[in-house]
């Protein structure tokens, strides 16, 4: 199992930390938003709320269409993925040939 923090990028200008994990047959995004801390009871339920959503996926490796190269402002090492179902997610992983080369491993 491969495991790293990273940022999905769901917009131009929004990032949501997270983690990208690959298993054998999946590869997992978890992304969450995160909230300004409140005080107080109303306070932790409403960040409990906001940030239960997961903004990721669970897909099988086999169902990964394209793996390219993308760019963000400065940083080169977007993975962006797209699925059989035409969904793309864009990451800043911190090195994009070592998940490059892992995912299409498991592909095989």
């Amino acid at each position: 199992m491969k495991e790293t923090n990273v940022l999905y990028l769901k917009s131009k200008i929004m990032a949501l930390p997270g983690s990208l994990e690959l298993e054998n047959d999946f590869l997992i995004l978890h992304a969450h938003k995160q909230t300004v801390n409140l005080g107080g009871f109303l306070g932790a339920f409403l960040k409990k709320k906001v940030e239960e959503k997961n903004h990721g996926f669970k897909w099988p490796v086999n169902e990964i269409k394209t793996i390219t190269k993308g760019k963000h402002g400065f940083q080169n090492n977007v993975l962006e993925l797209t699925n059989i179902h035409n969904e793309t997610y864009r990451i800043l992983v911190k090195n994009f040939d070592n998940w490059n080369t892992a995912i299409l491993s498991r592909k095989s």
